[in-house]
């Protein structure tokens, strides 16, 4: 996957230099400068932007502010409310934006489930070019919220959290890092909502002498397969895939290669979910891969009361 990570940073560094002449040429017309929120704020800090909802895709630039009296009525941008803890970080030339973990909590209010799951794993990518966060400061934004909410109402003050906190904490549950791209974790929630327990992100396959022969995308260890996305990229790296699939094969790995066309429909996602489980069930009998006829939606696959959350250390609910 390293020429299709290249090949991502490459294409966000373009849209980020894009953006940063937008930002520079609005702030000159301002008395002062602007924090730069939402779609406008991943730009920025080149981080992949999910399938956003029109009123977010039709806007020039966007920016926040901490009351709605500070909002300004510019055509082509969107201002918006953001009134709490506002991590705001500095990236020269005048230019602030609002931190990556602010940013998707601010996409909540405006995102399902899914994308804001997919925008989370964008933020830790595999890729140390394109990682921008943990999924501890997910953790450690969401806690300063609640915590900000506490202290205020403490005070006798009215104070409610953000809109989307609980989505925010659904998606926690559902966020893996070191991911490389959006339908890898769209392959691994399709999985998830028919039934098919999370695969190992990154399994790392080593030879006789310690040697790293392979990083793979979704494995299933107990059954020693692997799910591979495959895109739309160059000959090269298909001859390299190939390669690299014949080496798992012969050390008793088997590959599955997953299509966007397997997850356009939810006909093909049956179809390729029955797929996934009869290897499965093929290579890992002792276990039991059973596919759900209907499948769940992510608010109830995220539900903290499900056995798989409750045997973890995650607090959210």
């Amino acid at each position: 996957m390293q020429r299709l990570e290249k090949l991502a940073a490459t294409k966000l560094g373009a849209v980020q230099h894009d953006v940063f002449g937008m930002c520079r040429k609005l702030i000159r017309t301002l008395d002062e400068s602007p924090v730069f929120a939402l779609r406008t704020a991943l730009e920025l800090q080149c981080i992949d932007i999910p399938h956003l909802p029109t009123s977010l895709r039709k806007c020039a630039l966007m920016a926040t502010v901490d009351s709605p009296r500070k909002r300004r009525w510019l055509q082509k941008h969107k201002w918006v409310c953001w009134s709490g803890p506002c991590e705001v970080i500095n990236l020269g030339d005048g230019i602030q934006c609002t931190s990556p973990v602010c940013t998707w909590a601010m996409f909540a209010h405006w995102l399902p489930l899914s994308e804001l799951v997919q925008l989370g794993d964008a933020m830790m990518r595999r890729d140390p070019q394109l990682r921008k966060v943990s999924l501890e400061d997910f953790e450690r934004y969401l806690a300063r919220w609640e915590y900000y909410v506490r202290s205020r109402r403490n005070l006798g003050e009215r104070c409610r959290a953000f809109r989307g906190i609980t989505k925010c904490r659904r998606a926690l549950r559902l966020m893996q890092p070191n991911t490389d791209s959006m339908p890898e974790t769209v392959m691994r929630l399709v999985l998830q909502q028919f039934g098919i327990h999370r695969a190992q992100v990154n399994w790392t396959v080593k030879d006789e002498k310690g040697y790293v022969v392979a990083v793979l995308d979704a494995a299933y260890v107990g059954a020693k397969t692997d799910l591979e996305y495959n895109g739309e990229y160059h000959k090269n790296q298909r001859l390299q895939d190939a390669a690299r699939t014949q080496d798992l094969n012969a050390r008793g790995w088997t590959v599955i290669e997953v299509t966007k066309e397997d997850l356009q429909s939810l006909k093909a996602q049956q179809r390729f979910v029955k797929r996934v489980a009869t290897v499965l069930k093929r290579r890992d009998p002792s276990h039991e891969y059973s596919v759900r006829k209907n499948p769940m939606s992510l608010w109830e696959v995220s539900d903290g009361r499900r056995s798989e959350w409750r045997n973890t250390n995650k607090r959210y609910f």
